[in-house]
């Protein structure tokens, strides 16, 4: 009887750890649109806290390759934290957009907690299916005469466990 009790004790704790644990990042890709070379590969990635000129510039690309262990479909949250660089008489309102294509205010809990009013969350979740290769691309639209600043994206697990960050800045050479 000990040795049942032993058993299904230690089958239940890998069973809740491995679905604790089930998402990850296996590579990811950041790059500017015009280093995007095909469907999921960028020819130049942009290093974390690298400045990039922002003339020409339309989009900024994430190609992600996602291991889910879990059998069952795993949300994942990808935000981009933006902090312009410069007063703007202007505000953007923070956004959420889901797989249904839907965009809606981001809640106020999830919203950016740093002392900027300017700043702006722009956050992307996406349904996870249960694949150790699943390939996801997303990228944010740029703004040349607005979006000079800080960039950040963050990704989280559904619990918004940070699972990645990466960094970079955006400025205006003419």
């Amino acid at each position: 009887m000990y040795k049942l009790y032993h058993f299904l004790l230690i089958t239940t704790f890998l069973i809740i750890t491995k679905t604790a644990y089930s998402i990850s990042i296996n590579k990811i890709e950041i790059c500017k649109d015009l280093d995007y070379k095909d469907k999921w590969n960028c020819s130049k990635l942009i290093t974390n806290n690298e400045s990039i000129n922002i003339t020409g510039l339309k989009k900024i690309m994430v190609v992600a390759n996602i291991n889910n262990s879990s059998s069952q479909n795993e949300l994942l949250i990808f935000n981009f934290k933006f902090e312009p660089s410069k007063n703007n008489n202007f505000s953007i309102p923070d956004t959420r957009k889901t797989s249904s294509n839907v965009k809606k205010p981001l809640p106020q809990s999830k919203r950016s907690k740093t002392n900027c009013n300017k700043c702006s969350n722009s956050e992307v979740i996406i349904e996870i299916s249960s694949s150790p290769t699943y390939r996801v691309l997303i990228y944010d639209t740029i703004d040349q005469n607005v979006n000079v600043g800080n960039w950040e994206l963050e990704i989280f697990n559904s619990k918004y466990e940070k699972l990645y960050t990466h960094s970079l800045k955006l400025i205006k050479k003419d």
